[in-house]
C-alpha cells in the first residue's frame, strides 16, 4: 500500500502478480476495490490472478458503473465503479503443438456476475464429488465414521459395504440417481 500511495504516479503502469497470495478472500475483494481507485486516479493496472474472488469483485465494479452514482453507496464497497472499457480479462491456455499459449478475452457474463474463467466448473465438480461421497457414505449408514444407525439395521444391506441401509438413505440415492 505504501508503494501505491507514494511511488506510483498518474500514467504509470502497475503490474501485480497474484495479489490473492496469502490474502483471505475478503481482503482480496477489498484489495481489488482499492485497485479500482488506483485505476480511477489514472494508473494502468495489470493483474495476473487465479482468484475467483478477484474476478467477481472486478465484475461487480464493472456492473456498478450501471448504477447511478447517488445510489452506489447502497452497495457493499460501493466506491468507484469501473466501466467495461477500463477492465479486460484474458485467459491463457497452454498449446501443445506448436508450443506456446492461446490467449482468449473473457467477456463479462452479466447473468452470472463474473468473468467466466472456468473456476465455477471446478467448484461444481468438487461439490458434485462431495455430494456423491456423502450419498455413498449415508447409504452405507456411516456419517463421519459413525457406525450404521440402529434403525438402519432392520433394512437391506448396502451393496458396497454390506452395512445396513435405512429407507432415508435409499430415498436420497433415488433423488440423485444412484
Amino acid at each position: 500500500m505504501l508503494y501505491l500511495r507514494h511511488i506510483v504516479r498518474i500514467g504509470d503502469v502497475l503490474i501485480i502478480e497474484e495479489p490473492e497470495s496469502h490474502l483471505h478472500p475478503a481482503m482480496q475483494v477489498a484489495f481489488t476495490r482499492y485497485l479500482a481507485t488506483v485505476v480511477k486516479a489514472g494508473v494502468r493496472v495489470v493483474v495476473t490472478t487465479h482468484s475467483e474472488w478477484v474476478l467477481e469483485a472486478l465484475a461487480n465494479l464493472v456492473r456498478l458503473s450501471e448504477v447511478a452514482k447517488s445510489r452506489r453507496s447502497e452497495v457493499a464497497g460501493g466506491g468507484p465503479a469501473l466501466t467495461p472499457d477500463e477492465v479486460g480479462a484474458w485467459r491463457f491456455e497452454q498449446k501443445k503443438r506448436p508450443r506456446g499459449s492461446v490467449v482468449q478475452e473473457i467477456p463479462l457474463d452479466t447473468v452470472r456476475g463474473t468473468f467466466p474463467a472456468g473456476f465455477d466448473e471446478i467448484t461444481e465438480d468438487l461439490y458434485n464429488d462431495w455430494a456423491k461421497i456423502t450419498n455413498l457414505s449415508e447409504a452405507c449408514g456411516a456419517r463421519w465414521g459413525a457406525p450404521a444407525r440402529d434403525h438402519a439395521a432392520r433394512q437391506a444391506p448396502c451393496p458396497l459395504s454390506g452395512q445396513a441401509v435405512c429407507d432415508q438413505a435409499r430415498a436420497m440415492r433415488r433423488r440423485v440417481g444412484r
